[in-house]
């Protein structure tokens, strides 16, 4: 097939996807990971809303150790340039609440995350880039295989503090973009802490004493918004936390966290 021909069957085929344009976390698993979207999160009412786009159905478990890592993977072709990622985690049941404050950071990535696209217009729908679609029919383009690589969907090893307490819980990855303004992408995993605290007063006392996660660009829930010019860049995390990776140069945006030790 011609260069040309294959660019036009590419296009027609992600024209034709309901995902296409955006990102999913795949790993851990999510709650209803056949339904899960890869779209923004929407306004209370909408189709996705916040919390976890209202996706409360379990499918699996992921077990996660205290004091180790977990992997984070992702499938999508549009990651927008790449942008800022926060992980975190929900003791307060299932389904889990939509209180802003019980959702708690625990590793946060400033630019890098989930891809460093280095071409404009920062997405990999490209015939060099495009792997196909997913079981589900999700776009998804050329895996990364680490946290370093350009022009490819990272994956992260993501540390999992030793004091938490064990027991289920809710992880969540948060994604302000590269490229897009006013936008919040939000996918939620049940999870099981072990190797971690039995003791629940201080297993509580160490969550009660991580940050929330930031929360922007979704109305009744907060009156911030990424961006009130348009502007756009690496967003600059407020209060990222105890445990982050900074970023390799400095961000573009008005906002300065304050300094956070590294894990």
């Amino acid at each position: 097939m011609a260069p040309t021909t294959l660019s036009a069957a590419l296009t027609a085929l992600l024209a034709g996807t309901a995902a296409h344009g955006h990102m999913m976390m795949n790993r851990p698993v999510p709650f209803n990971p056949e339904k899960a979207s890869t779209f923004p999160l929407e306004a209370p009412g909408g189709r996705f809303p916040y919390p976890c786009q209202g996706m409360t159905e379990v499918a699996y478990r992921t077990p996660v150790v205290a004091g180790q890592t977990t992997l984070v993977n992702f499938t999508g072709a549009a990651p927008h340039g790449g942008g800022s990622c926060q992980f975190g985690i929900n003791y307060q049941g299932e389904p889990y609440t939509d209180n802003p404050d019980d959702w708690k950071t625990i590793y946060t990535v400033i630019g890098g995350c989930p891809a460093e696209i280095t071409a404009t217009p920062g997405n990999l729908e490209d015939p060099e880039h495009f792997r196909g679609l997913d079981g589900d029919g999700r776009p998804d383009a050329v895996h990364c295989g680490d946290d370093k690589g350009l022009n490819c969907i990272r994956q992260f090893n993501i540390p999992i503090p030793a004091g938490l307490p064990n027991g289920d819980a809710t992880f969540a990855w948060v994604w302000y973009n590269k490229i897009t303004a006013n936008e919040l992408y939000m996918m939620c995993a049940p999870i099981t802490v072990t190797g971690g605290s039995d003791q629940e007063e201080d297993g509580a006392s160490f969550v009660r004493a991580l940050p929330s996660m930031f929360l922007a660009n979704i109305p009744r829930f907060t009156n911030c918004t990424t961006s009130t010019t348009g502007e756009h860049g690496v967003f600059n995390i407020p209060n990222p936390g105890f445990f982050l990776r900074p970023p390799p140069r400095p961000p573009y945006s008005p906002w300065r966290a304050p300094p956070a030790r590294t894990q």
